[in-house]
């Protein structure tokens, strides 16, 4: 059966998103990050591009480009609401639909066609439609052979657009595209490619794979063979498997006493052990991040007995912290927590487990009911109340 993959990108998700919660946002240059000097874009509005302004780009810069800009902090449970809504509403038009990432899905229609009675192409509006319908937000959308072509065929039509890559065609629907857009190459590659004077996919067709594997190596070289020529054949893989949760924060101004460490770790441990519990995980691996005030970055890891509970995760967080010998000030903290695995029957926590699973429920319920900051841990609130003064800023994965 000839297979039939789409892939659904949400066009400037979280701006979209922001501007269904501000309609005062609509047409208007606009960043959704950090909100203090030292923040970065997570993402901006197609009318702040022209200006140059990017993802990744510090918040300074981009306001030094436009002074009509208008900055929006990150609300990450805004943007999983509508994320939720999407994938279950994606759920209806195929039986597998994989949750790529919070803005982008994979649907694999294949043996749909009969059933729908629509080109590729029709159906694409359809599900474009829908999602407008159901959320007010635009995507763009691209039907191919495979996933990988898929991926690399949306984005040549965004924002809001519809491309079809029929069977057979994919080489030669590549072939056209800068080499930029080879999805997975990454600035080393293109920086080879660029001595090489390659511009085109196309240009590395002439190549065979011998030829490629002797330049690139044997895993490298058969990668770039099979990319430029559009041959992928992983599935759509209906559950998403969660790798790890994390959270960051940089500091307006470099911390280094110990009890503002101390509070900084203590939230980002709420934090992630709160999305640790909403999605049904316990951790066997914390890792600590921490960037100095001269970017030095060190990231330590711990391997623990399977948990969801901060107080265990926090002391691990310490003992990790205890072992780093630095005598320099602190400009960003992180915690991740790797290693997930779903709760059995089989496991039996002691009784200082027991006790903290039955406070967390009710802990956990206040959060989602009433806004995570009503309820936290008193080792977090200096965190907090320079948060709310806005000397921080907070990144989720």
């Amino acid at each position: 059966m000839q297979r039939l993959i789409a892939h659904i990108d949400m066009d400037c998700f979280f701006v979209s998103c922001e501007r269904k919660q501000d309609t005062t946002l609509n047409h208007q240059p606009v960043v959704v990050g950090g909100i203090h000097r030292r923040g970065v874009v997570c993402s901006a509005s197609y009318e702040a591009r022209p200006w140059g302004i990017t993802a990744g780009m510090p918040i300074q810069q981009a306001k030094n480009r436009c002074s009509k800009l208008r900055i929006v902090p990150l609300h990450p449970e805004l943007y999983q609401r509508y994320s939720r809504k999407i994938y279950v509403l994606l759920k209806y038009w195929a039986p597998k639909v994989e949750y790529a990432s919070i803005d982008e899905f994979y649907l694999d229609l294949s043996g749909c066609e009969q059933m729908y009675q629509q080109s590729p192409q029709e159906l694409s509006k359809q599900i474009q439609q829908s999602i407008w319908n159901r959320t007010g937000l635009s995507c763009s959308v691209a039907m191919a052979s495979n996933k990988y072509v898929a991926k690399i065929a949306v984005k040549t039509v965004k924002p809001q657009g519809i491309q079809y890559v029929p069977d057979g065609e994919e080489s030669r629907f590549l072939s056209k595209l800068p080499i930029a857009r080879l999805h997975g190459a990454g600035p080393q590659t293109l920086s080879i490619f660029q001595k090489m004077n390659i511009k085109l996919i196309g240009d590395l067709l002439p190549w065979s794979l011998r030829q490629l594997q002797g330049h690139f190596g044997k895993l490298r070289g058969q990668w770039i063979y099979e990319s430029v020529r559009g041959i992928d054949h992983s599935e759509v893989q209906e559950k998403f498997v969660r790798k790890s949760i994390s959270c960051e924060t940089t500091f307006e101004e470099d911390i280094f006493e110990r009890n503002d460490i101390d509070s900084h770790l203590s939230w980002l441990c709420e934090r992630t052990c709160y999305q640790l519990r909403v999605q049904r995980f316990k951790t066997e691996s914390v890792s600590l991040k921490v960037r100095f005030s001269d970017f030095e970055t060190m990231i330590r890891s711990k391997k623990i007995d399977a948990t969801d509970s901060e107080e265990r995760i926090f002391k691990s967080l310490q003992w990790i912290y205890q072992s780093i010998s630095f005598r320099k000030k602190i400009r960003l903290l992180g915690v991740q927590l790797k290693d997930l695995i779903r709760p059995t029957q089989e496991s039996f926590p002691d009784l200082e487990e027991i006790q903290h699973n039955n406070l967390h429920p009710y802990i956990d319920q206040i959060k989602k009911k009433y806004g995570f900051s009503k309820i936290m841990r008193l080792s977090s609130l200096t965190h907090f109340d320079k948060k709310e003064g806005r000397n921080n800023t907070t990144h989720e994965h």
